[in-house]
């Protein structure tokens, strides 16, 4: 998985590995447990956060679906923010814990979806910024509300508890958040 730094000072995250293999690719020999996930993330002393797309939107941050059809094709070339469309069903949050349950226990080098759901619980905190992301094409929702959606990624967020894993995602946080700082 790789995060490129664009030449007109954006980041582009997608799914390869920074060596240019796939997401299928071999992901270290050491079993992936638990006790050894401490030692094969980075540590997180970065504590970094993102506002929420509403706060982004309000700082001029454009929102725009992605023609991808990766998931993890987000790219941010200033001011655009491109995120992938995502259909949220009723059977989403299961789906998405799953993943995330063996992302923890087999890949804990490659968080791929974790970091993904922890990027979109840091965009969507309210209904509100779950409606402009709806509005914007980059979630399409069978859920019945724009709360509902904040709410599943807000619990979804709540069980990753070290942050982005993938150093290039958290440079495309930091070039959101210097936006955001920048008059």
């Amino acid at each position: 998985m790789g995060v490129d730094e664009a030449s007109n000072g954006g980041w582009r995250w997608d799914k390869t590995n920074d060596d240019g293999r796939g997401m299928d690719g071999e992901h270290g020999s050491d079993g992936g447990t638990p006790e050894n996930e401490s030692k094969n993330r980075e540590p997180d002393d970065s504590n970094e956060h993102l506002k929420s797309a509403t706060q982004l939107h309000a700082a001029g941050v454009q929102f725009n679906v992605s023609s991808s059809k990766c998931t993890l094709d987000i790219s941010f070339i200033k001011p655009k923010l491109e995120i992938p469309c995502l259909h949220i069903y009723d059977d989403t949050e299961v789906i998405f814990r799953n993943v995330m349950v063996l992302e923890i226990y087999q890949y804990p080098n490659k968080t791929l979806i974790c970091d993904y759901v922890l990027l979109m619980d840091y965009l969507i905190n309210t209904s509100e910024d779950a409606e402009l992301l709806v509005e914007k094409k980059i979630i399409t929702s069978r859920l019945g509300s724009n709360q509902q959606v904040a709410s599943l990624f807000n619990r979804l967020g709540r069980n990753i508890v070290k942050g982005i894993n993938d150093k290039k995602l958290k440079g495309l946080v930091q070039a959101l958040n210097a936006y955001y700082d920048t008059p």
